[in-house]
């Protein structure tokens, strides 16, 4: 299988978590292709211009994140990352969802910013802004449920709040005061290899 990605990308680190966590990665080659270059092979791959992409060994290219690590997961021999059925399947998609546009957000602040300033809009900003710190509201209530296995829950929140410390410039979070519980939890998260092994870089 190939990965499609770039080093800074968060939702390419979420896969790259999941295939650590899941002891995938050595089956996975990483390829560096930055959709925002004139001559990326990423739009031919996914239409909506992305990464991640992944090829699977069939040729098939999947898209975005969520999906391919969902089929990692299948792929793995014994679902871990997602419960087969019942109400903790959908608690446990409701809560990634929930730090995956979190990230959205954020992302969606950092591009707002980055455009020229009569181009920009406060107000969006503003709402944007206010969705992540909702988020990260409900996340610090729910942590203490995440269980100890891992699940797409930990590695989408982790992957997120490590987003936020990397684009630490996006935004005056100080989530870490504000939200204790998930600072605990984040410490210990972050030290597990499939973390360090992939920490972002421009």
């Amino acid at each position: 299988m190939k990965l499609i990605t770039t080093p800074a990308s968060p939702f390419g680190r979420k896969v790259r978590v999941a295939a650590e966590e899941l002891g995938l990665h050595d089956r996975i080659e990483v390829v560096v292709d930055n959709p925002w270059n004139a001559n990326s092979s990423v739009p031919s791959l996914n239409p909506v211009g992305t990464v991640p992409v992944l090829v699977t060994d069939e040729g098939t290219a999947l898209f975005d994140s969520s999906v391919i690590v969902e089929y990692l997961d299948s792929a793995s021999g014994a679902p871990r990352l997602f419960p087969a059925s019942g109400p903790l399947r959908w608690q446990t998609l409701t809560r990634a969802s929930l730090a995956n546009q979190m990230l959205d957000a954020f992302i969606t602040v950092r591009h707002e910013k980055r455009r020229p300033a009569q181009e920009q809009s406060p107000g969006w900003i503003q709402r944007q802004e206010k969705v992540v710190r909702r988020c990260l509201d409900a996340l610090e209530q729910q942590v203490r449920d995440f269980g100890r296995d891992v699940t797409i829950v930990h590695i989408t929140t982790a992957v997120a709040l490590g987003h936020f410390d990397f684009r630490v410039d996006t935004m005056d979070l100080a989530w870490r005061e504000s939200n204790p519980n998930l600072r605990r939890w984040y410490e210990t998260f972050a030290a597990r290899g499939s973390m360090l092994n992939t920490l972002p870089h421009d």
